[in-house]
């Protein structure tokens, strides 16, 4: 295929994507014109039998908070629950954003860091043991740049579940 399928044309540098379990892709990315994280996946399963073939896409109704979403890290685990951690530009915090599924619009927010200006190019993992989730973010604190403590590694002890994602 010599031409491309567009999945926004209001995007930034900030996003990443992944596909679910039963092969729905979902991008998230920053907005610079509205300063807010988006949400998209394909209405249909995109499995690559069909490269050419268009791809329509349905933009989450999701609100995410303002000027949360630079350096966005997306991961999608076992049950196809969105997992995302992304700089707070309000705060020059670390975050922590969670969905049970891609269409889903209960999203749930948590500060994971504030000491200082952290949360610079996130990467986030998800381990799963069994039903406990345990997100994993690794992060930049730009606040001790040139030290020895500029990369972090954030993760809760006690996993997650929905409406009960700790903080700190």
């Amino acid at each position: 295929n010599a031409s491309r399928l567009t999945v926004t044309t209001n995007g930034s540098k900030h996003f990443d994507f992944g596909v679910t379990s039963d092969d729905h892709v979902v991008f998230v990315y920053y907005n610079e014109a509205d300063s807010r994280l988006y949400l998209r996946y394909s209405n249909t399963t995109v499995t690559g039998a069909n490269p050419t073939t268009a791809i329509a896409w349905t933009t989450s109704t999701v609100t995410f908070p303002f000027y949360v979403g630079n350096y966005v890290s997306m991961d999608i685990d076992s049950v196809d629950g969105i997992h995302i951690s992304a700089y707070d530009a309000t705060d020059g915090d670390l975050a922590y954003l969670y969905l049970p599924s891609y269409s889903s619009t209960a999203l749930e927010h948590v500060t994971v860091d504030a000491a200082f200006s952290v949360g610079y190019w996130t990467k986030i993992k998800v381990l799963e043991n069994g039903t406990v989730k345990t997100p994993y973010i690794a992060y930049y604190n730009s606040t001790e740049n040139g030290q020895r403590d500029t990369i972090k590694l954030a993760y809760t002890k006690s996993g997650i579940t929905a409406g009960s994602i700790p903080g700190g």
